[in-house]
Parts: structure tokens; sequence; C-alpha cells
């Protein structure tokens, strides 16, 4: 399918945007129902009727990354850059699609994104700078303390930590010891940087291999499953009986492998691994929203 393609001259301009707005709307249906190859052939006749909306380009490079084309995902997070260069996502876009392009191995599919990604995110993100109490997250934070002072959490390993924000208000709320962990070796110097009484190390959870072992009673695993492969695997390695509170998105982005438009469907991807799980949902804006679910871990009850 050619990333340019043109308008049919026949066509009045207005009838072209028309339809245009309506394959945008189909592109994004069959998106979220995970029909790609839909989601293909609408975005492509959105932007061959109307090629001048840089959001449409990237939004059908998010679909052709979702596919495995990277190469056309990349070709097409340029077009929206040529169209408005401005965007600061979608320069960190473009470098991980290129270094995806270069180094990828044949028929390596997977929408893992690299370190090098999230530490472009952590550096230039003004988000991930600010206080927790002006996050866009501080519902989901608040429902988390209130789940563990209900279950009298005294220490926490959080998965996928971040620069910091949430361990600030956990420890502003609840007196836990907290270790955290995350790949990202600029997200782990943002948490440092914070002060707090806890400790924080870079390592590669996905990497790890041996069941995971140590004093703690909770984890804690808020806006990680969704940006790994094995998000199952991760929790199969974690102690079995361990409390866990954890939060996927129900909106797709550049990082997510997956996302979840229902507490149905997180229940059935993860009730296998977690006992007694209680999934709610928590809205974040008109579209977007937070599934955060708990319950004890089953776990690998092994030794390292």
């Amino acid at each position: 399918m050619s990333n340019t393609g043109s308008l049919r001259p026949s066509a009045p301009l207005e009838d072209s945007i028309e339809s245009a707005d309506a394959a945008a709307r189909l592109a994004v249906s069959a998106g979220n129902s995970g029909d790609l190859d839909e989601a293909l052939r609408q975005w492509g006749r959105a932007v061959e009727l109307e090629p001048g909306v840089p959001s449409w380009w990237a939004q059908f490079g998010r679909i052709q990354m979702r596919a495995g084309h990277d190469d056309a995902a990349l070709e097409s997070y340029l077009t929206a850059d040529r169209l408005k260069p401005d965007v600061t996502a979608w320069r960190i876009a473009i470098d991980e699609l290129r270094s995806r392009v270069r180094q990828a191995a044949p028929g390596d599919r997977s929408l893992e994104l690299s370190a090098a990604y999230y530490d472009a995110v952590f550096k230039i993100k003004e988000a991930y700078r600010i206080s927790h109490e002006a996050s866009v997250y501080l519902p989901v934070w608040e429902r988390i303390v209130a789940l563990l002072r209900a279950r009298g959490t005294r220490s926490i390993v959080d998965l996928g930590c971040g620069p910091g924000q949430l361990a600030e208000f956990l420890l502003g709320h609840l007196p836990v010891r907290y270790v955290g962990f995350d790949f990202s070796s600029e997200a782990i110097e943002l948490a440092q940087s914070r002060g707090l009484e806890a400790t924080f190390k870079r390592s590669n959870i996905v990497g790890w291999r041996k069941p995971l072992t140590g004093r703690f009673d909770t984890v804690i695993a808020t806006e990680f499953l969704e940006h790994v492969e094995d998000d199952l695997g991760v929790l199969e390695r974690l102690p079995a009986d361990a409390y866990l509170v954890a939060s996927v998105p129900n909106f797709d982005s550049f990082g997510h492998v997956r996302y979840f438009q229902s507490a149905d469907q997180v229940r059935e991807r993860y009730a296998p691994l977690v006992k007694e799980i209680v999934v709610e949902t928590i809205d974040l804006s008109e579209k977007s929203a937070i599934h955060v679910f708990s319950g004890l871990l089953v776990g690998s009850g092994g030794e390292q």
C-alpha cells in the first residue's frame, strides 16, 4: 500500500474531506477491535484522500508498526514530522523506528521498545519531573494507597518504577519499605534525585530468569505490564501469595504492546496468575482509563 497516494481529481474537496474523516473513524474503530488489516486499509484511504493531516500519518504509522511493518511505519512518522516538525514524541518514535529497522532480526515482530527510547522520553517529557500531586495518574495512585492500607502492606517491590513519582506518593502516605526497579537509567536517576528513603535499582525485569526472592509482601506493577511481551512470564516468576497491585490502560500508545478496552479483558488475561483477582476501572479523561487489578499471586514459589 502506498504511503502517499493522491486525491481523486473527480471528487470535490469537501466530499474528499468528509470521506477521509469517515475512513479515519473506521480506522480507529478497526484498530481498537484488533482488526489490523482493516485499520491499515482505512488509514491508507484516509491519508490518500486527505494527505495533509499529520496526526493521521502518525496513527497510520502506529498501526503499521503494530502490524509488523516497521519500514512503512518509519515513513509514515517521517511524513507526520515533515508536516508538523515540532512534536517531540514523533521525533523520539522516529529514532526508535530507525533503530528497529537497522537491528531487527528477520521475522521479529516484537513491539517492545528499547531502553534508549524510554531514556529519551524520561529525559525530555516534563510530565515525569512534576510533583506526584500534579500527575494525571493521581486518582489511580490514591486508589492504590487505599488498597495497600487495607491490606496492611509493609514492604513493596515496584516493577517498572519509572521516575519515582508513585514512590514519592506511596512513601508520603504509608510507612513502607520500598525497592523500585526500572531498565531506564534516566528513570532511575530521576527517581534517586527525589531524595526519598527508598532504593531504586536499574534492572531489566523481563530479563530475570529466576524467581524473585526477598523479604517483601507486596508487588506493584503500574503502567508496566502493557509495555512488555512476556508480561505473564514476569508474573509467573514472582513469589506465590505475594499481594499484587497492577494497572494497565484502555488506550494504545507508541510504547504499548497491548491495551485493554474492558475490565473483562484484564480479568481474562491475568486471572490465571492472580488469585481472587479484583479489577476496577478509573477514568483519567473522557476517553482514557486505567484498569487497576489486585489479588494474590499464583507465582513460582521457587528459590533462586
